[in-house]
């Protein structure tokens, strides 16, 4: 079986940074509430994070080497 690191946590809410309208998309969010935060490598979330405190989310944090450092099998959680 071939390894893809391509894909999403289960139930988890997908914005595109690269998106003219990532802000906008964050600001749907409530702000008082906790989100972990990352993409495939850790990089974009990392940037995220910063606008996001910089837009007041006060309880974001952002998942250590992104998507591709979850090992989902041993973990069995589900992937989609």
């Amino acid at each position: 079986m071939k390894k893809s690191y391509a894909g999403h946590v289960d139930n988890a809410i997908n914005m595109d940074f690269y998106s003219s309208n990532f802000s906008a998309q964050l600001d749907t969010l409530d702000k008082s509430q906790s989100y972990l935060i990352y993409c495939r490598s850790g990089h974009r979330s990392g940037q995220a994070l910063e606008i996001m405190k910089g837009l007041g989310f006060a309880n974001v944090a952002d998942l250590n080497g992104g998507y591709s450092a979850l090992n989902f099998q041993k973990a069995n959680t589900p992937v989609i």
